[in-house]
């Protein structure tokens, strides 16, 4: 495991314990009040109210809720280099939820006396919670700063860019006295060029300012890639920074299509054009404006919400659906000769493939003469299969994918590399649907529908891209609402 993702579980796991903790001790409190000082209870003594069986069993679940709670807000998603205006945030409204469930829970059980005690409960245990908790993670979270101030942490980072601007932005990064700075690992054109080892930007460590030329002639662009493959995978690298000056963005493009695969944290440093076309998103009022090119512009909370959603959604389907699953299997053995199911390599999450799995709608060896889209009248598939197709009923098998990880519900489709490289020969931008896990429905298969070449792939990509721009629950929603009423209304192809 490299040094950045040990890091990030050590920290984790600190949060993780820290608001067990915290949490615990706010609840074992919150009880001895509400013995003390409410009517229905102070008739118990202290001790054997406390260890009664009932309090015990709250003691152990109630901070485990709390957790999970916090989970879903997405405070764990990110343990190093929080901001500290969200953690303030996170933890208020974590408390506030929290203690109103309780709240809610309690008076199932309790009867209080005065509606005024009702208010007065649910505040004390809000405050207890938000003191203890935010008081514990204010202390990790200092930890980590000043780690970061003592150059103790540091970021490892690839640059592929412009070497002037290469230099402020490493100047900006380590001016900025709440954030880690930047170890520079290595420096690289856009084009993947190897940078000169001799050169200002490794200079830049030791506070020298030469006017060498920062690269060299490529000699070979496959082997520059191999290398800094080989780096990210041995954990020598934290992340990479790409620098763009606004007139290269098809280079920008390539140089990510070799580089979503390695599950590093990619950065771009936005041009000004940028600033006004891009959606920058800070978490940090003193942060340098760099977009995430690996993460999507959903909240940590909702990218939870929308995992868990998939796999209750996606178990509850393969559950229910199993009598008649099993009726279209044995549909498809009887419909034609070959097997039920048909896999085939993907290109998934982070430019990762991985096995899609669906109902076998063609005659076995469709593909006999290399890799062909499917079109109207297409005389690959069997009678049962356009039946299939026609409802999407051969693309059931994919909730499987999505309980694996490899898919959700809702995301831009998956694609083979072979068009995969087709599309973004004329559709560059095409690299970035490897922000997000590719789904079984898509914005693109609700606007456009099943595509017969690369030119109506790429028409039908363009929709995908929006999607990933304003990823949104509420979006996700009204594309699986549009997607039943296609399965229902028949208009599968």
């Amino acid at each position: 495991m490299d040094t950045r993702a040990i890091r990030n579980k050590k920290q984790r796991l600190r949060y993780l314990a820290g608001d067990y903790l915290s949490f615990s001790v706010a609840f074992f409190i919150f009880n001895i009040i509400r013995n003390q000082f409410f009517y229905y209870t102070s008739d118990i003594p202290l001790f054997n109210y406390i260890f009664s069986q009932k309090l015990i069993l709250e003691q152990i679940l109630v901070p485990l809720g709390m957790i999970i709670l916090a989970w879903f807000s997405g405070y764990y998603n990110q343990a190093v280099e929080k901001s500290r205006l969200q953690e303030l945030t996170s933890t208020i409204a974590t408390s506030a939820i929290g203690a109103f469930i309780l709240f809610l829970l309690m008076l199932l059980n309790d009867k209080l006396g005065r509606r005024r005690d009702n208010y007065q409960i649910i505040l004390i245990l809000f405050g207890l919670f938000f003191i203890f908790s935010y008081g514990v993670r204010l202390i990790i979270t200092s930890y980590s700063i000043k780690k970061f101030r003592r150059h103790q942490w540091k970021n490892k980072t690839i640059f592929i860019g412009d070497k002037n601007r290469v230099k402020n932005i490493i100047r900006r990064l380590n001016s900025i006295p709440t954030r880690s700075g930047v170890e520079l690992i290595g420096l690289y054109s856009l084009s993947l060029k190897k940078k000169d080892p001799e050169s200002d930007a490794f200079n830049e460590k030791t506070g020298k300012d030469e006017n060498k030329d920062s690269f060299v002639e490529p000699t070979d662009g496959e082997r520059v890639r191999e290398e800094i493959r080989s780096l990210c995978q041995k954990g020598k690298v934290d992340q990479i920074i790409i620098v763009s000056n606004g007139e290269n963005d098809k280079k920008v493009m390539q140089a990510l299509y070799c580089l979503f695969e390695l599950d590093i944290p990619i950065k771009i440093a936005p041009d000004e054009f940028s600033f006004i076309t891009t959606s920058i998103r800070l978490s940090d009022i003193y942060a340098e404006p760099l977009i995430d090119l690996t993460s999507s512009s959903m909240s940590e909370s909702s990218k939870n919400i929308k995992r868990t959603f998939d796999i209750v959604l996606s178990f509850l389907a393969l559950l229910l659906l199993f009598p008649f699953l099993l009726i279209i299997a044995i549909a498809v053995k009887l419909s034609s000769e070959g097997p039920v199911f048909y896999s085939q390599e993907r290109i998934g999450y982070r430019h990762k493939p991985f096995e899609i799995h669906k109902f076998r709608s063609m005659y076995i060896d469709a593909e006999a003469n290399g890799p062909k889209l499917s079109s109207d009248n297409d005389t690959r598939i069997t009678p049962f299969g356009k039946w299939m197709r026609k409802y999407r009923i051969d693309e059931l098998p994919q909730f499987w994918n999505v309980l694996k990880g490899e898919m959700s519900i809702v995301g831009p489709r998956p694609e083979r590399a072979y068009f995969i490289q087709r599309i973004v020969t004329n559709l560059p931008y095409y690299t970035l649907l490897s922000q997000v896990r590719p789904g079984i429905t898509s914005w693109g298969m609700v606007k456009y529908g099943y595509a017969k070449d690369v030119e109506e792939m790429i028409k039908r990509a363009k929709f995908d891209l929006i999607y990933i721009s304003n990823m949104s629950l509420a979006m996700d929603v009204k594309i699986l609402i549009y997607t039943i009423k296609t399965i229902l209304t028949g208009k599968g192809v």
